[in-house]
């Protein structure tokens, strides 16, 4: 990031000029190290361990760092990845578990993690069931009925006002996404893609997907078309009323889905890893292999935020104010 700074040198005392000198130098006035300045996040599992891993790359799919995730210390449920979404403020959501699950949330910022959950909040044990998906300061995941579990539907986690509730009930969904249509997208365990108004959460259409009888997960570009992935291995893409345009087989059950706001396409597999490709499913190219249960998202637009060389850019500035 670009900042054109005018000021007479003459008046800045010693501290300003050091400010400056510190902002000219540090090109990156957004992200610290830890930050999430790429494109794309993957959580990932160790074959044959409970060890779970998130990698950042970016849209070319060069590694640009890797850290650990840390589960509930409140939850015995399984820890099990079941899909992950990043939120405008750069914080990471994940959702976690099988018949007692959590929301997980790492500030990026802050290096720490913190956990919610819901009463009546489950998933079939099927790991390709699970989605997540977030428009401000509300993140949805999905929920199935399970022995001893009540509803089904859509959980919304406000995490402003630090609540959660069922904002849809009576379905059992398998994945779900905010599509780049501003919708939110909801797969149901009888393969339909149900789209719902985000604020009275009415839906608003219905695109049975029943010809691909075995899909797993969905992405939504800006003009409703489909991104679908399968338990068979093939990822397609189709259009708004669900007839195919392309498909790209990768032989492994694929978990997860995503598309950027550039086109860019990922899709995470239960047994190899995750592949890079175009809107139209050309030139896949895979960028991790050997990793279990892979999930997928991209990150979105980074909204510049002040660091500690502009903070003290700034603090020098007003110094020298006061002693002109």
């Amino acid at each position: 990031m670009k900042s054109i700074i005018s000021v007479r040198v003459g008046r800045l005392n010693r501290l300003a000029i050091a400010a400056l000198f510190i902002v000219t130098l540090n090109s990156s006035l957004v992200c610290n190290a830890d930050e999430f300045t790429g494109n794309l996040l993957i959580n990932s599992q160790t074959p044959g361990a409970a060890n779970y891993r998130v990698t950042e790359y970016d849209s070319s799919g060069n590694l640009l760092q890797t850290f650990t995730p840390t589960p509930s210390p409140n939850s015995n449920d399984l820890w099990n990845t079941r899909d992950l979404v990043v939120g405008q403020n750069g914080n990471l959501h994940v959702f976690n578990g099988t018949f007692d699950p959590y929301l997980a949330t790492y500030d990026a910022v802050a290096e720490t993690w913190s956990y919610r959950t819901h009463t009546d909040w489950s998933t079939i044990n099927n790991s390709s069931y699970g989605g997540i998906g977030i428009i401000g300061d509300n993140v949805f995941v999905t929920n199935m009925g399970t022995a001893g579990q009540n509803t089904n539907g859509v959980v919304m986690f406000d995490l402003f006002n630090g609540t959660s509730s069922d904002v849809v009930t009576g379905v059992d969904t398998i994945d779900l996404t905010v599509g780049l249509d501003d919708s939110l997208w909801v797969l149901t365990s009888s393969r339909q893609a149900v789209q719902y108004d985000t604020t009275t959460f009415s839906v608003l259409d219905t695109v049975n997907l029943n010809g691909f009888n075995d899909v797993r997960s969905i992405a939504v570009d800006a003009n409703g078309d489909f991104i679908i992935g399968s338990w068979s291995g093939f990822v397609a893409r189709l259009d708004s009323s669900g007839s195919l345009i392309n498909q790209f087989n990768t032989g492994f059950s694929i978990l997860d889905v995503d598309i950027s706001t550039d086109g860019t396409v990922a899709f995470g597999s239960r047994s190899d890893g995750t592949w890079l490709s175009d809107a139209n499913l050309n030139g896949a190219i895979q960028i991790e292999s050997n990793r279990w249960n892979s999930f997928v998202t991209f990150v979105p637009d980074a909204v510049p935020e002040p660091n500690s060389a502009f903070v003290l850019l700034l603090t020098g500035l007003a110094i020298a104010r006061r002693k002109r």
